[in-house]
């Protein structure tokens, strides 16, 4: 409601402070002041309820009266109640009327929201402009790079193509038809080199398009059906290829001798920079791969609406035809780069006999690291190497690594797990087919876990079917016996072969087991076979496994154990050693390890039972040729 209604000018005197400590008395409608009370504010209030203004004090109504510059607060000594005077109007009011101040708020409140929000939206947009800026720059870079690199490894590549043919190709082939000094004839070279002067030529016009045509799209597009034509013949052949020059490298015949070393001798030209006929043979093998890859990452990094992604996708699709055959051979060029690197690393005659001996395609590289290699009265650190179907290890030296041995993993070869021993807290075992063991100990129980699961897994892949084991002749005529017979032989004792820990010598010794008075494993005693005096013995309650076959580093260290023996082996592992025994027949090892194993209730490695047995028997013995 209005003041004006309510209010007469003697009602607009307010009592205010004149910043000095004193007040006075000012009429707010006729701008009259006065240091004594008027008169008027004495006599009695006219209107309904209007306020008095006596002892007004004032004070600005927050930031909506100085934003408006209209409204002020009185309070009303008369009435004890604040009310509201409207400077420019002249209205008194006991509340700021609504429209006022909704209005001012909500008119301010939806300019500011405006504002900050047209001040984001502009913020926003230059972010992501910024963003999309640094992007387009970004792929523009790698762009261009990748084009450098096409123009960079073709130029490279074309320089081997070169070099293969001014070393090895031309030579030969103008002494092929000679009646004297032939070393290679014209079909050995045809099928050795194939057609890789076509590809070189095919390539040096290729190289040359790349220089002068911009058009990399084109250029690609333009040579697709050129390199569908000779690389397909190439990859065709090429593994025959590869076989006659691995021939060659192994034969000990004169001719084959002299091309070796006439191959060997080429190594040495300047130009070949040390490396054999076959790392250069390999190259063709490898490049339209390489086209292929350049050429999607090339595509990656080219906008959508860029004119050449349209002809680049074209150029990768006639690529990839060629390139499907040749994709199954590229990673076996890169297992063969690799492992000839690995062999690079021994000293030269051992390099050069493993890349006669082992540098083919399809041969890799699997684990690498060391181990030590346990002997009879010590360990010696070495460099382990497990290709895919053998392990070499070699020694360190100033020269270079030097080979000390290599283990065969196919046709029969297996990998065992030791026992933990304080000795051998890490071992395992490689037998290779003739039953001669080696013991390696790692440094850790992943690291032997990590090269168990590697050798088993390169065994297992290499291995050909299963041997059949039922009905074997070897056991054909060992009857089957109930536990408590086995149990009494044990107990009545017998002659076993016992090796020892500290020299993997063997001896013959009478051994037997006692039980205790409620029937449970006791003893496990041995002595003197002649006079059966048992003068060692182990608690067998401390016995922590039973284990069949040669797997003990005692059996190790006795290497002629492992040719013919070893499915006659047991061993009864304790927590700081094993006793390693070998039986004299199929019969009483039979009885050795089940009465054993029946009496080790709690033994920590998997248990036999006869069945499983007496086939794990069949399998080794038939290996060793038993």
């Amino acid at each position: 409601m209005s003041a004006s209604s309510l209010l007469t000018p003697d009602h607009a005197w307010a009592y205010l402070p004149d910043g000095r400590g004193n007040s006075y008395y000012a009429n707010l409608t006729t701008g009259e002041t006065s240091w004594e009370r008027p008169a008027s504010l004495d006599r009695p209030a006219t209107g309904s309820g209007a306020p008095s203004p006596r002892r007004y004090s004032v004070k600005k109504v927050g930031a909506l009266a100085v934003a408006a510059a209209i409204w002020r607060e009185y309070m009303s000594e008369e009435h004890g109640q604040v009310y509201y005077y409207n400077e420019t109007t002249g209205e008194t009011a006991w509340v700021i009327p609504a429209d006022d101040d909704d209005d001012i708020e909500e008119d301010e409140a939806v300019e500011d929201t405006e504002a900050t929000r047209e001040a984001t939206r502009e913020a926003n947009a230059e972010e992501e402009a910024a963003k999309a800026a640094a992007k387009a720059e970004k792929i523009a870079a790698r762009r261009l790079k990748i084009l450098a690199e096409i123009e960079s490894t073709e130029s490279s590549y074309v320089s081997s193509l070169r070099t293969l043919m001014k070393v090895y190709v031309e030579p030969l082939r103008m002494v092929q038809n000679a009646p004297r000094g032939v070393i290679f004839t014209a079909a050995e070279l045809d099928a050795i080199f194939l057609n890789v002067q076509m590809i070189a030529k095919v390539n040096e016009e290729f190289l040359e398009e790349l220089h002068q045509e911009p058009d990399v799209a084109k250029t690609f597009a333009q040579f697709a059906k050129k390199f569908s034509g000779v690389y397909k013949r190439y990859v065709n052949d090429y593994e025959t290829a590869e076989k006659l020059l691995i021939k060659i490298g192994k034969s000990t015949a004169k001719s084959d001798a002299d091309k070796h070393r006439y191959l060997t001798n080429a190594k040495s030209h300047p130009d070949a920079k040390s490396l054999d006929l076959r790392s250069f043979l390999i190259q063709p093998v490898q490049r339209v791969p390489r086209y292929e890859m350049l050429l999607k990452d090339l595509i990656a990094h080219t906008e959508v609406d860029h004119p050449d992604h349209a002809p680049l996708q074209e150029a990768l699709e006639r690529i990839s035809a060629v390139a499907k055959l040749t994709n199954q051979f590229k990673g076996e060029g890169d297992d063969y780069n690799h492992l000839r690197s690995v062999f690079d690393r021994f000293t030269d005659s051992d390099a050069e006999k493993l890349k006669a001996d082992l540098l083919a395609l399809g041969r890799r590289l699997i684990k690498e690291g060391e181990c030590q290699k346990a002997r009879l009265s010590h360990l010696q650190r070495r460099q382990l190497f497990l290709l895919n179907d053998e392990l070499i290890y070699a020694a360190s030296s100033l020269k270079g690594l030097v080979l000390k041995g290599r283990i065969k993993l196919h046709d029969g070869a297996r990998v065992e797990s030791l026992p933990r021993t304080e000795e051998f807290p890490h071992a395992f075992a490689i037998v290779e087919k003739g039953g001669k063991g080696y013991t390696w100990l790692a440094d850790s129980l992943e690291d032997k876990d990590a090269w168990f699961r590697a050798l088993d897994g390169c065994i297992r892949k290499g291995s050909g079917p299963s041997i059949a084991v039922a009905g074997g002749d070897l056991l054909s005529d060992i009857k089957a016996k109930p536990l408590q017979a086995r149990i009494f032989v044990v107990q009545a004792g017998g002659t076993l072969t016992k090796y020892n820990k500290r020299d993997g010598k063997s001896a013959m010794r009478w051994v037997l087991v006692t039980l205790d008075k409620m029937g449970a494993a006791d003893l496990i005693r041995w002595g003197d076979p002649k006079t059966k005096e048992c003068k060692s013995e182990a608690k067998l309650q401390e016995a922590t496994a039973i284990l069949h076959g040669a797997k003990s580093s005692a059996f190790f260290r006795m290497q002629g154990t492992k040719k013919d023996r070893d499915w006659l082996c047991f061993s009864v592992v304790f927590r700081e050693r094993t006793l390693d025994f070998a039986a004299a027949s199929a019969e009483a090892l039979l009885d050795w390890y089940l009465a054993l194993a029946a009496l080790i209730p709690h033994s920590s490695e998997p248990v036999l039972d006869e069945r499983a047995l007496r086939q794990r028997i069949e399998q080794m013995a038939t290996a060793a040729g038993a």
